[in-house]
This record gives C-alpha cells, sequence and structure tokens, in this order.
C-alpha cells in the first residue's frame, strides 16, 4: 500500500481486513479447541473441562472481539483519537512524502509514527509522550527486542526490531531523530514513567496539552537508548 495515495476507503479496507484475518484464525482455533475437547472429554472429564476453559472459551472470546471490530471498523479508537478516515488518510498522504526514518516494520516521518504493515499503530508525533525499550529473553536466551511508545491518550505500541547489536542500533538512532523532533517526549522506563502517562493522560476530544519539554512529573528526560 502507498501510503502516498491512500484514500480514506483504502484506509479503511485496510484496517478490515486486518481484524477479518485475526477473526479467522480465531474462528480455526475455536473449531480445533471444540474437536480437542470432545476428544479429552471421552478421555477424561477433568481433561476434557481444562480444554473446554482453555482452548474453546478464549479463541471464542477472540472471535467476538475480533468480529465486532470487523464489523464496526469506522468507530474504532484510532478515529476517535487522532481524526475521521479522511483526516487520517490525509496525515498518511502528506507524511509518505516525508520519511525521516525507515526500518523494518517502522517507519517515523515529519508527523508520525507506524508500522506500514498496521495502520492502527500510527500515532502523530506531536501526540508522543513517553518512549522506551523493551527486551525479553527465556532462560537468558534474548527472544525478542523493540521500542513501547504511549500518546498522550495512553494508547501503547510496540514496534519489535530485529535482535542484536543492529536492531539496538535503529532503536537508539530512532529515538535519537524522535528526541529531535518532538523534544517533549519522555525517554526512558521507570514505574514513574508509566505512572506519569496514565495519570496525564486525556480523553479523546478534550484539549490537547501545549507541546513543549517533559511534564515534571517525569523523570530521566533524555535517556534515549537506555
Amino acid at each position: 500500500m502507498q501510503l502516498q495515495t491512500i484514500t480514506a476507503t483504502e484506509l479503511i479496507q485496510e484496517i478490515h481486513k486486518k481484524h477479518v484475518k485475526y477473526r479467522t484464525i480465531s474462528l480455526v482455533c475455536l473449531i480445533v479447541g471444540i474437536l480437542l475437547t470432545v476428544f479429552f472429554f471421552f478421555a477424561s472429564v477433568g481433561l476434557g473441562l481444562f480444554f473446554a476453559v482453555v482452548t474453546v472459551l478464549v479463541p471464542l472470546a477472540l472471535f467476538f472481539y475480533f468480529n465486532s471490530k470487523a464489523n464496526h471498523t469506522e468507530e474504532l479508537p484510532i478515529f476517535k483519537r487522532y481524526g475521521t478516515p479522511d483526516e487520517l488518510a490525509a496525515m498518511l498522504r502528506d507524511g509518505g512524502n516525508k520519511v525521516i526514518y525507515q526500518a523494518n516494520n517502522f517507519l517515523m516521518t515529519e508527523t508520525f509514527i507506524l508500522n506500514p504493515n498496521d495502520l492502527e499503530s500510527l500515532i502523530p508525533l506531536s501526540d508522543l509522550q513517553l518512549v522506551y525499550i523493551f527486551r525479553n529473553s527465556t532462560n537468558g536466551i534474548p527472544t525478542d527486542q523493540g521500542m513501547t511508545v504511549h500518546d498522550i491518550y495512553n494508547y501503547q505500541v510496540r514496534f519489535q526490531f530485529r535482535l542484536g547489536k543492529k536492531g539496538r542500533e535503529e532503536i537508539a538512532e530512532i529515538m535519537r531523530r524522535m528526541s529531535l523532533a518532538a523534544p517533549w517526549i519522555v525517554f526512558g522506563y521507570s514505574p514513574q514513567n508509566v505512572r506519569a502517562a496514565a495519570q496525564n493522560k486525556i480523553r479523546p476530544g478534550d484539549p490537547k496539552p501545549v507541546r513543549q519539554r517533559p511534564d515534571a512529573n517525569y523523570n530521566n528526560g533524555q535517556n534515549y537508548g537506555q
């Protein structure tokens, strides 16, 4: 999908397709769960009840969740937060011609950041308030790393990056560029910062804060890359 030419209709269609895909996956998992439940119920009532909860109820809940999103795409929170489909499409077209940095599954323009494969991940730079690195491992073996961002509504998006030095360098460079383009962003994880992001959040429709520099409720104001 070319952001430079995207229309409101195409934007809605792309988001709709994502939720239809997830709905289909959850439906397949639900069918498999039902079959497993029936099989294990004949082997043991206890096992049958366990699989009924784990492999049936969870996929069923996910199916209804994604079905609701697929059927009400134009009412999704992204449009309540950032504007109408027409306004978001215009933002994407404009930003598509003003790219600052592009990496695997990440795009930063003069006006927003997003994962090009998930248009719902879009956050305007003017709405960002907190950014920090995450790294996960299992038994001491790194499994993934990336960057978590919070906007002024405390909506959170995780951007995954490749493991190793290359990924760390990409994240550090992106955060450096963010600090220049949007100096009000707070960088660095701490419980205090996460609490402040939650306390300072606004609701869609509320007046947006004047963005100048990190709020006094935060700490570690410019420690990007940490």
